[in-house]
């Protein structure tokens, strides 16, 4: 559990500096380095077997050898961080709203059932 915690904890450091560098990419010519070799990234958590960005997903991808789990942190109008892979909530809601332009307590239910929509390369 103590690992799931420090990789957590790694990965939204990683979200982090990748939002800075985004927004500060005029300032910041070179990408960050990760100070480890890491040879398995769960992008979303590892979508492609579980839901995305869910602690089972999490807990699969590092049963699974993963050295870094990717998500995806926005921010809400009021300025709520959430974990969202993408900036519109149609496919987790079915309907079309910009997550930036949301307050927190305005975002709907996600769809019952969500389904697993990334496929894994080959």
């Amino acid at each position: 559990m103590a690992a799931l915690g420090l990789t957590l904890g790694l990965a939204l450091g990683l979200a982090a500096a990748a939002i800075a560098r985004y927004r500060y990419r005029y300032r910041c010519p070179q990408a960050p380095r990760l100070p480890f070799a890491a040879r398995a990234v769960a992008h979303r958590g590892g979508a492609g077997e579980r839901l995305e960005n869910t602690m089972e997903a999490f807990e699969n991808a590092l049963t699974h050898g993963a050295d870094v789990l990717e998500l995806d942190c926005r921010r809400t109008r009021d300025g709520v961080v959430v974990v969202s892979h993408d900036s519109s909530l149609l496919r987790q809601s079915g309907r079309p709203l910009a997550l930036p332009r949301l307050r927190y307590q305005d975002l709907p239910p996600y769809k019952s059932p969500l389904e697993v929509t990334f496929s894994p390369g080959e």
